[in-house]
């Protein structure tokens, strides 16, 4: 198992994660919405989802929004594909490019399995299409709550 701390902190720039407080609001994370708005409009007992909301968070990089708008993307287009329920959970890590997400998990309900060739292709054209997405952020498309 390999464990990453400060994966953020490039010597070279002044960039460093770390902050004097130990807070992330001295570098500019204005997560200003309050938890429980869910982006589908749902909070769901037995089905995954995410503690983020999404409504009035930057269009551009915060990873939360976009993550999780991202990820529902996924969940249609498979979908749409298979016929199979699924959910889809994409996880950042800290310095790392939003399009490259660390780890990507799916979730399905059914009687046969989706290949995995399958998954990492949707999920690569979903994440090439994250530009798109942000664009219809900021023509107020898709509703995010």
């Amino acid at each position: 198992m390999a464990v990453a701390v400060n994966t953020r902190d490039v010597d070279s720039r002044p960039d460093l994660y770390l902050t004097a407080t130990g807070s992330s609001i001295e570098s500019g994370d204005e997560g200003v919405v309050g938890r429980g708005n869910r982006a589908n409009g749902l909070i769901s007992i037995f089905r995954p989802w995410s503690a983020e909301g999404v409504s009035g968070k930057n269009p551009a990089y915060h990873v939360g929004k976009l993550y999780n708008l991202a990820a529902a993307e996924a969940a249609r287009r498979l979908h749409g594909q298979t016929g199979l329920d699924c959910a889809v959970a994409l996880v950042s890590q800290s310095g790392r490019d939003l399009t490259d997400p660390w780890q990507a998990i799916v979730q399905t309900s059914g009687p046969n399995a989706i290949g995995a060739a399958r998954v990492r292709q949707v999920i690569a054209d979903v994440m090439a299409d994250l530009g798109t997405l942000r664009e219809q952020l900021l023509d107020g498309k898709p509703a995010t709550a």
